[in-house]
């Protein structure tokens, strides 16, 4: 004889046929939301691309196009970021949904901040040392050049590792804070020594990297008390912070600790400066005053 079913395992059965019913109608319903015309992406605004030639905002543009259809409900925005951010120019990207069909694409472009002449290569580079494109006509009267007067490694969007080149990069950053700094060139030598080339036409010699803000804190006080010291010194070497030096104009080498006394009093002391270059043991001996902060 066949057993009749209990109420309670009826109920069961039902419920468990109504809950496959349900998810079966929640999987068409999520199918048909993706893959409907009527949610595919139709348009991409892309904001932050003001800075960027002409042809490189078109290459931001091209990469970020959808395929055709794609839904606007999930969106590949992870592969479109990383595609965008492949490019030389472009440091950053972000993609997010607008209702009801559009992509709002915010592009962060690298800015240059040097010209770097490697060879006989000039090239952008940003405030990370990343080479970011050849450099375009003009680029010289709105950035300094950085020399780099050994070979490096030259790939567009992948930073440099060297700390000379990060110390120059420094150095231009600090003078931008500075009115009185105005930097027209660095060179970085083949040992990593550094000299910076003022506008007014003084060369700073700093050296290496060592104590570099030091230095630099130098050279601000230097100009600090003496904006116009390139018309009585030829020449200013900060090499050493703890006893930096000046070549006068028309005269020998001096030995001092505080070039901005000596260009005040337009003379320095010449006892003990062997001839064509700087003494240091002289100004080691000489009791002198040293540079102080501003």
């Amino acid at each position: 004889a066949r057993r009749t079913p209990r109420p309670a395992d009826v109920r069961r059965a039902r419920r468990c046929a109504l809950a496959l019913l349900y998810a079966a109608l929640i999987l068409e319903i999520g199918a048909a939301l993706l893959t409907s015309p009527v949610f595919a992406i139709k348009r991409v605004q892309a904001r932050g691309l003001e800075t960027l030639p002409a042809s490189e905002a078109a290459q931001v543009l091209h990469a970020s196009a959808f395929a055709p259809g794609t839904s606007w409900l999930r969106p590949p925005f992870a592969r479109l970021e990383q595609r965008l951010r492949a490019l030389p120019w472009v440091r950053d990207a972000q993609a997010t949904r607008q209702f009801p069909n559009t992509v709002a694409l915010r592009v962060i472009a690298r800015e240059p901040c040097v010209v770097a002449q490697s060879g006989a290569q000039f090239f952008e580079m940003d405030v990370d040392g990343t080479p970011i494109r050849p450099a375009r006509p003009g680029s010289l009267a709105r950035w300094p050049l950085v020399t780099l007067q050994r070979p490096y490694p030259l790939r567009f969007g992948v930073a440099l590792d060297d700390a000379a080149l990060r110390a120059a990069i420094h150095a231009v950053q600090f003078a931008r804070s500075e009115p009185l700094l105005r930097i027209a060139k660095i060179e970085v030598d083949q040992s990593d020594n550094l000299c910076l080339n003022m506008r007014d036409g003084l060369p700073i010699h700093f050296g290496q990297t060592e104590d570099f803000d030091a230095k630099l804190a130098l050279l601000r006080g230097i100009y600090t008390r003496r904006p116009d010291v390139a018309r009585t010194l030829a020449a200013v070497d900060l090499s050493s912070p703890n006893a930096p030096a000046c070549i006068l104009r028309g005269a020998l080498p001096a030995a001092v600790a505080g070039p901005a006394e000596t260009s005040a009093a337009g003379s320095a002391e010449t006892n003990g400066v062997e001839s064509g270059k700087t003494n240091r043991a002289s100004a080691a001996s000489t009791p002198t005053k040293p540079l102080s902060r501003p």
